[in-house]
């Protein structure tokens, strides 16, 4: 992700309009409001740590996407 970043301001491209992340262990993308299923983690203590609670993420706050996504530029 860094290399990325500062190529991006080597090259001079312009923002992309969003970016698409693939839940893993890392970067768990918070789809299960959106499944049918009995696993749901819209309540607490899920999102406990995150500032508008559950968000359907298996882990309670923010994660690595959370924090690198803001310093890449998007539309």
């Amino acid at each position: 992700m860094v290399m990325a970043r500062l190529s991006s301001f080597a090259d001079g491209e312009k923002a992309v309009p969003c970016y698409y992340i693939f839940g893993d262990s890392l970067a768990d993308s918070g789809n299960n409001n959106m499944l049918q299923t009995v696993a749901k983690v819209d309540y607490s203590p899920y999102g406990v740590d995150f500032p508008r609670g559950p968000t359907g993420r298996f882990t309670n706050g923010r994660n690595i996407v959370d924090f690198f996504g803001p310093s890449f530029p998007h539309t």
